[in-house]
This record gives C-alpha cells, structure tokens and sequence, in this order.
C-alpha cells in the first residue's frame, strides 16, 4: 500500500526536487545506521518482541511509501530499519533486504506502466546490473566484520548524496 502511494507522488515531483530530496534521506538514514543512536537490546524485549514487530510494520509501510517514491537509495532505509529495530548481522539484513525490495517494487513498477513512464532500456540495464551488484555482494560480505562493511557504505552513500546534489 505504501508503496503504490509513494509512485503516485512520483509520478508528480520535479526531478530536482527528487533528486535534493534522495541526498539529504540518504545521509541522514546512514548516519542512523553507522552510529545507532541509543539502541540498545534487552533480554525483556527479544529482537523480534511484539513491541518490534509493530514499529516494523510502520516503518515498512513508510519504506513502501519511500521506495514507490524514490526507489534509489532503498536498501539504505532496508538496512537502518533491520540493524536498528531488530539488530540483525549485515549479512543477513543484506538477503532480507533483497526480497522486500522485490515486493514493493513490483507494485510500483505497476503504477508507473501505468502512466507510461518507463524507460525500459534503462530499466533492463539497471536490472541486470543490480542483480549482479547484488549477487557480487552478498558474496564479498559474507565474513568481512560488519564495521567494514558499515565504512563502505558511508563512503558510498556520501559521494552519492554529493553526486545527486550537486550534479
């Protein structure tokens, strides 16, 4: 549901403005993500409480609204939501956050045939080039410390922001 709502709204936005909008998200999610701000795991609470559960049903419906949205720059919020709601391992957060992408993707991509904006020979290059990135990481990641992989992705989202901003 979130996410046919937030393809709506993009169907509508300037491209500038989109683009400032992605920038300033994707800093302040991954800032979120590489220093974890008072979250902290109780033997009371469990990763997956009742109390976890309902944030994350919230906060995936507004990720469905983000990502019918903007698209690019998903897997930041993914991965913000999975380490700091249920403090899962990269790893792990990496397959889950593959799978989500995929449904909520679906969905939006409906509404964009919809209204005929799709360009499909960029669509098919983008898609084959995310299925290896994707495949290429979760292979490289799989043992490397997860503060590693937390400074890549700093790195990778920092020069994006400046790229989106500024280009």
């Amino acid at each position: 549901m979130g996410s046919v709502l937030g393809s709506l709204i993009a169907v509508k936005i300037e491209d500038d403005t989109f683009n400032k909008i992605l920038a300033v998200v994707m800093i302040g999610v991954m800032l979120l993500t590489v220093f974890k701000p008072g979250m902290k795991t109780t033997a009371e609470e469990g990763l997956f409480s009742p109390k976890r559960n309902a944030l994350s049903i919230v906060l995936y419906f507004l990720l469905g609204i983000y990502g019918g949205f903007l698209q690019a720059g998903i897997g930041f919020f993914l991965i913000a939501v999975l380490s700091l709601v249920h403090h899962l391992p990269m790893a792990k957060i990496n397959s889950i956050k593959v799978f989500v992408a995929l449904c909520y993707t679906v969905v939006a991509l409906i509404v964009f045939i919809i209204n005929d904006m799709i360009r499909w020979e960029y669509g098919l290059i983008l898609a084959v080039g995310t299925a290896l990135g994707g495949w290429t990481a979760s292979r490289w990641s799989v043992g490397i410390p997860d503060k590693y992989i937390r400074y890549f992705l700093l790195v990778t989202v920092c020069a994006l922001a400046v790229k989106l901003w500024f280009f």
